[in-house]
């Protein structure tokens, strides 16, 4: 299983998982939209506010779009499901409770 930890301070969003080979990083601010990793060979392709990052353990697909700026909470999250080898890990954003629900199943 890989480590997952994420936070949400206010319309930011920060992501990371660990797992014995690689590191994947995702930060959504504001501004932008930024994904990092490292380790096996990937391939991370950016449009606008969506990511597509494939390497030999993670397979991920992030797609964030602003809603309202004045809102406390602007990003609505969707398509985030993380395979790792046989296992598929889920986030559920809830935007009137403002969290993620995490959930791990057989891919």
């Amino acid at each position: 299983m890989p480590f997952v930890d994420l936070e949400i301070r206010g319309t930011d969003i920060d992501l990371s998982i660990e797992t014995d080979d690689e590191t994947l990083e995702l930060d959504v601010t504001e501004d932008e939209t930024d994904l990092e990793g490292r380790g096996n060979p990937a391939s991370l392709e950016r449009d606008d506010n969506e990511v597509e990052y494939r390497s030999a353990d993670i397979d991920v697909e992030w797609t964030s779009e602003r809603l309202d700026i004045d809102r406390p909470v602007d990003v609505d999250v969707r398509n985030e499901e993380f395979e790792y080898r046989d296992q598929r890990l889920s986030f559920d954003w809830d935007a009137d409770r403002r969290e993620f629900e995490y959930t791990c199943r057989d891919a």
